[in-house]
């Protein structure tokens, strides 16, 4: 094989190889979503038991969970409204429409 096919094969490689690897991602960066709704619940060190919200970016719902009151992270939400505000979007379309009467 002449030495300028070789360099075209290693050129096309390279720049396909860049092209996937600029695609690819999780899924919840391709939708968009938060980062921090990707988290898992974290209760923090503390002993409050505060009752929260986090954000299962696998089910795509707001579940609760009882906050320790201190560190934790990002996917800690004061309302259920809160929670889908923030990780699901908003609702659009005529069922928005109807979940909102």
């Amino acid at each position: 094989m002449k030495p300028t096919m070789q360099l075209f094969f290693v050129v096309s490689f390279v720049i396909i190889a860049s092209i996937v690897v600029g695609t690819t991602g999780n899924k919840e960066q391709r939708r968009g979503l938060n980062p921090n709704c990707t988290l898992l619940p974290d209760d923090g060190p503390c002993r409050a038991l505060i009752e929260r919200y986090y954000y299962d970016s696998v089910t795509g719902t707001c579940h609760k969970f009882l906050y320790g009151g201190c560190e934790g992270n990002g996917n800690n939400f004061d309302t259920e409204p809160e929670c889908i505000k923030k990780c699901k979007g908003k609702k659009r379309g005529k069922k928005a429409k109807e979940s909102q009467n």
